[in-house]
């Protein structure tokens, strides 16, 4: 294998990949890029973890055809050469892979590719597309609410729910981590009339935000045997779904409300990032709310700190209320939100409280309070 490449393109390619490599992983290979050359003047490299696989297709001078797995210290040699055009050539007898650039050059001992796991073979069938720029919208404004922890596997992924009716076919897109609820929903194109609920992993989904553009351009992803997979331009991602039952959560949304509160996004995120730096310490970061007339009073109080209050002007419907909050937990959805204005839900102190945009019926975050009275 020989090839010429540009440094920048290279790095690019690097960094994507970089995310699904194995970091701890007693297959060697794994731990590593493999590099592959096509005759259509290709490079492709790819990045494994037996659980989620990224493919990277960069168009490069091919010298010579070949294949090889680098270590992962070929990200930080790269990244470190001096001039922008990069020469890579591969010893096929003992997988030394060399590397020059200016007048800099790496001898690198690679693997053998014949010894790299076998990638799964996905059916590209029962899929669906939307638009890219929706798609990002959608995964960045859920995929932070699942859980961090490994005891609930259904909670660490964003459930996909499909449904369709005369007019339109729909995805919800749903993530908790049963103390919050972030749930959003979307038309998408449906020619292969997908249906049926799929849960699929917050890492799959992160990686996938960054590949994706900010364009109308119509993307596929498909859940197929077990796996879900997405295809741009350039990449190609694909990871094991997870296998467990995401719970019915519609009996926990409130119907109705018994208060409502409209009230500037960002002048109650910037309000409740201040009360935040005295919200009592520990993991709940509380919060308490009380809501008069025109008014959204909020307080935080450190024993060991000190305490704040301050005073937002609101338009209420219904009763008075007061409620303790988690604080990260509603500073993280109002950060997701583009609309100027949000609505707070309430049916008492101790239910939840739901976060709409306002006139958005797209989204809605699910917040349980806090028992601090």
């Amino acid at each position: 294998m020989k090839l010429k490449i540009h440094k920048d393109r290279l790095m690019e390619a690097l960094q994507t990949t970089q995310k699904g490599m194995a970091s701890k992983n007693t297959i060697p290979h794994l731990n590593g890029f493999y590099l592959e050359t096509t005759e259509e003047e290709t490079l492709s490299i790819i990045t494994y973890d037996l659980e989620m696989g990224i493919k990277y297709y960069l168009p490069t001078e091919i010298i010579e055809q070949g294949s090889v797995v680098v270590p992962s210290k070929f990200f930080d040699i790269i990244r470190k050469l001096p001039e922008d055009q990069v020469t890579i050539s591969l010893n096929k007898e003992n997988f030394l892979v060399s590397v020059e650039s200016g007048q800099a050059f790496f001898e690198i001992k690679g693997l053998d590719p014949q010894e790299y796991p076998k990638l799964p073979k996905i059916k590209e069938n029962n899929y669906f597309s939307l638009p890219e720029i929706a798609l990002r919208k959608m995964i960045y404004q859920t995929s932070f609410a699942v859980s961090k922890e490994e005891t609930k596997p259904a909670f660490t992924g964003v459930l996909f729910k499909f449904s369709s009716n005369e007019n339109s076919d729909k995805i919800d897109m749903i993530a908790t981590d049963s103390y919050r609820l972030a749930w959003r929903n979307g038309k998408i194109v449906n020619d292969d009339g997908i249906e049926g609920e799929y849960i699929v992993p917050e890492k799959a989904l992160s990686q996938l935000q960054k590949v994706v553009g900010e364009e109308d351009t119509l993307v596929k992803l498909y859940l197929s045997n077990g796996y879900f997979y997405c295809e741009t331009e350039n990449v190609r991602l694909f990871s094991k779904l997870i296998d467990e039952q995401f719970p019915n959560l519609d009996q926990v949304i409130p119907q109705n409300y018994q208060t409502k509160v409209v009230v500037d996004t960002k002048i109650l995120q910037n309000s409740m990032e201040r009360a935040s730096l005295l919200a009592s310490e520990g993991s709940n970061n509380i919060v308490k709310l009380n809501i008069t007339e025109d008014n959204l009073e909020i307080t935080s109080n450190s024993p060991h700190t000190g305490k704040l209050k301050e005073d937002l002007s609101i338009y209420k419907e219904g009763d008075n209320l007061s409620i303790a909050l988690n604080s990260k937990f509603v500073i993280e959805v109002l950060k997701v939100l583009e609309e100027d204005q949000v609505e707070l839900e309430f049916t008492g102190s101790y239910s939840p409280m739901i976060i709409r945009p306002k006139d958005n019926s797209q989204y809605f975050h699910l917040i349980l309070p806090v028992r601090a009275f």
